[in-house]
């Protein structure tokens, strides 16, 4: 099974659902039901392993992590990242303006925490590479992409929500990565309002190869490691 972000509505006021897909290459509209997505990069659905079940063959290797119950209870169906350092790291996908990043996420506490990086993330050495999702202290959630290596508030562009996310809930993000100048966070189907940071005329973002990672970024401390549970994460 597969899990879409979708718009569900009748746009032509015909009586029939029309179901938009949330796909980045273009927005497919179907009339009534679910086909394969044509943009799917990678699925974890996390079902007692952390492999990639697009069929893309990007498979997780977990490091930590261990599995854990999901939001309707049921057993080795999530991950839970409790110590600094637990992730689990996926393949670089060569992941670029446009895409989508869709998951669940518990919080344990609030904090500094990672929640998804595409590419080397590494504060400490000044490595902002790709794209990240992610956590503020006061629990806002924001996005941001990198052109490299550097210091972050002039390398680096941040969206993040003017609203925070509660402890001990189970929240559904979908961050939409549309371009430079327009990153938009959706919390429970709920766009929420952003404000940008750091440099916000940045319109270039750098590679280094690196793979991402599910749950923590590359410092070496583990001092971004995400605290509680995540599960369901598609690109």
């Amino acid at each position: 099974n597969r899990i879409y972000n979708v718009i569900v509505s009748d746009n032509d006021n015909n009586g029939k659902i029309d179901i938009t897909i949330l796909c980045e290459t273009k927005i497919v509209v179907l009339e009534g039901s679910l086909e394969n997505s044509p943009c799917l990069v990678a699925s974890y659905p996390f079902n007692g392993n952390a492999n990639d079940e697009s069929g893309n063959g990007h498979d997780g290797t977990v490091n930590g992590a261990t599995l854990t119950t999901e939001r309707f209870g049921n057993d080795s169906s999530a991950y839970n990242f409790n110590v600094d350092g637990d992730k689990i790291e996926i393949p670089n996908m060569g992941i670029n303006f446009p895409f989508t990043f869709s998951g669940w996420v518990y919080l344990q506490e609030k904090k500094n925490e990672m929640v998804y990086h595409s590419d080397k993330s590494d504060s400490y050495w000044g490595d902002y590479y790709g794209f990240k999702v992610a956590l503020k202290s006061t629990g806002q959630v924001f996005a941001e992409f990198g052109n490299g290596h550097g210091t972050g508030n002039t390398i680096t562009r941040v969206f993040f929500t003017n609203d925070s996310l509660n402890i001990s809930t189970w929240y559904h993000l979908c961050v939409r990565f549309v371009t430079y100048d327009s990153i938009e966070i959706f919390v429970n189907n709920t766009k929420y309002n952003t404000t940008q940071g750091n440099n916000t005329s940045l319109t270039s973002v750098s590679f280094n190869g690196s793979p991402g990672d599910i749950g923590a970024d590359d410092y070496s401390t583990g001092v971004h490691s995400f605290h509680g549970k995540i599960d369901d994460v598609q690109i």
